[in-house]
């Protein structure tokens, strides 16, 4: 098997091709900055040139590039996008009709979304894990005396057992986002739509919102967002606008829920975002996801996922992070981790805030349920998420 890579420094470049040469896959790695997702005129002639050279069984990429599904049909060559992005607009492209492309989701929902659109080849696959890497990095990580972040003073952290951190959050708070640069709404346009984020805290999901976004809220919001849809797309004005509103609802969600969380007990915050939104938290700033992510994920006592409303049933890849590495992980209950892992024997699931904090409280106080709990999910995500399981699925059906 010889693949053409297509790699834009996505985090997980570094774990496939390490997993392709410890299996025995030849790869050529390419990287090359996109003019156009759809149509891209040196980049087509620089992979032209290496399917020209060279024979390859497979081109493959993180993520969907329409470009590649062109120069595919042009050298008959299969092409197979692994997603891990949602949402993710390139999705929404006409070519992902072409027989030579092989889409592979983690959300059972877009699969069913491409399937209407009239994609041939989707496949439900959940992403992966390099469970090589994290045991070397857990052996190495034995030998040194501190792990890679620093500790904070302990706020009940006696409750955490051995762990470093009582709770930890690693992600963005999307404060940056798309809704909160719109600032030329009517007051009455503005308050329904805050409404609707506000309302969509106390549920899970996002199932109500393309029944809120009726066609007159839309007639009215497109009056000032301008939605631009490229030629051969078919996204709509109403996938946008729900997609910013996904964002804002998340962002409400985790400064809310971590909020009330840090009230209570010791809280760790590893981000990139605004950390003076969440003044009761330890900031750390963001942690390298090869090796400094997974050291905060097996040193904290209870990992919390809260997951991108966008993200509508999936499992998003940081619960398979947390897990992969020996971390506890307490998340919003996603359709399909409920549906691969069991509740309660490995991993848990809040419902509501005031669940959370018994949750949490919970899990602190019961280490060694915890710790089971933590060693089953790993045990799991070792023998079915790891990329030697996983890819293997690709390489079967991009045929």
């Amino acid at each position: 098997m010889n693949i053409l890579y297509y790699s834009w420094n996505e985090n997980s470049a570094e774990d496939i091709t390490s997993y392709w040469e410890t299996a025995g896959y030849r790869y050529t790695r390419i990287s090359h900055t996109l003019k156009n997702y759809d149509d891209d005129g040196d980049f087509e002639r620089q992979i032209g040139e290496f399917l020209t050279r060279t024979a390859y069984d497979l081109i493959f990429t993180f993520d969907y590039f329409p470009v590649l599904s062109k120069i595919a049909d042009n050298f008959n060559i299969p092409y197979a996008a692994w997603i891990y992005d949602c949402p993710h607009l390139t999705l929404y492209s006409m070519r992902i009709t072409s027989a030579k492309t092989y889409l592979f989701l983690f959300d059972k929902e877009m699969c069913r979304t491409l399937e209407s659109l009239g994609a041939k080849h989707v496949f439900y696959l959940p992403l992966a894990v390099n469970v090589t890497r994290l045991a070397r990095l857990f052996d190495d990580a034995k030998k040194l005396p501190d792990a890679p972040v620093p500790a904070a003073p302990a706020r009940n952290s006696t409750l955490a057992g051995a762990c470093r951190y009582p709770v930890s959050f690693v992600g963005s708070l999307y404060e940056s986002n798309q809704f909160r640069s719109i600032h030329y709404l009517s007051d009455r346009l503005r308050g329904y739509l805050d409404a609707i984020a506000n309302a969509m805290l106390k549920i899970g999901g996002s199932e109500l919102l393309p029944q809120l976004l009726t066609p007159e809220v839309l007639s009215e919001l497109c009056q000032y967002i301008k939605v631009e849809t490229p030629p051969h797309y078919r996204y709509t004005q109403k996938n946008i606008l729900q997609m910013i509103l996904e964002t804002e609802i998340t962002s409400r969600e985790r400064v809310q829920l971590l909020h009330l969380i840090s009230g209570f007990y010791e809280t760790h915050l590893f981000s990139g975002s605004n950390a003076s939104l969440l003044p009761d938290c330890h900031a750390h700033g963001p942690v390298s996801y090869l090796t400094e992510m997974p050291l905060v994920f097996r040193n904290s006592a209870v990992n919390l996922n809260i997951s991108l409303r966008s993200i509508h049933s999936g499992i998003p890849l940081r619960c398979l992070d947390i897990m992969g590495a020996g971390g506890f992980l307490l998340s919003n209950p996603q359709p399909e981790l409920c549906e691969l892992f069991t509740a309660g024997e490995e991993f848990a699931f809040y419902t509501c805030p005031q669940d959370l904090v018994y949750k949490v409280s919970y899990y602190l106080d019961h280490e060694k349920e915890r710790t089971e709990i933590a060693h089953n999910a790993q045990e799991k995500i070792n023998r079915r998420f790891s990329y030697d399981v996983l890819f293997g699925e690709i390489i079967s059906k991009s045929r």
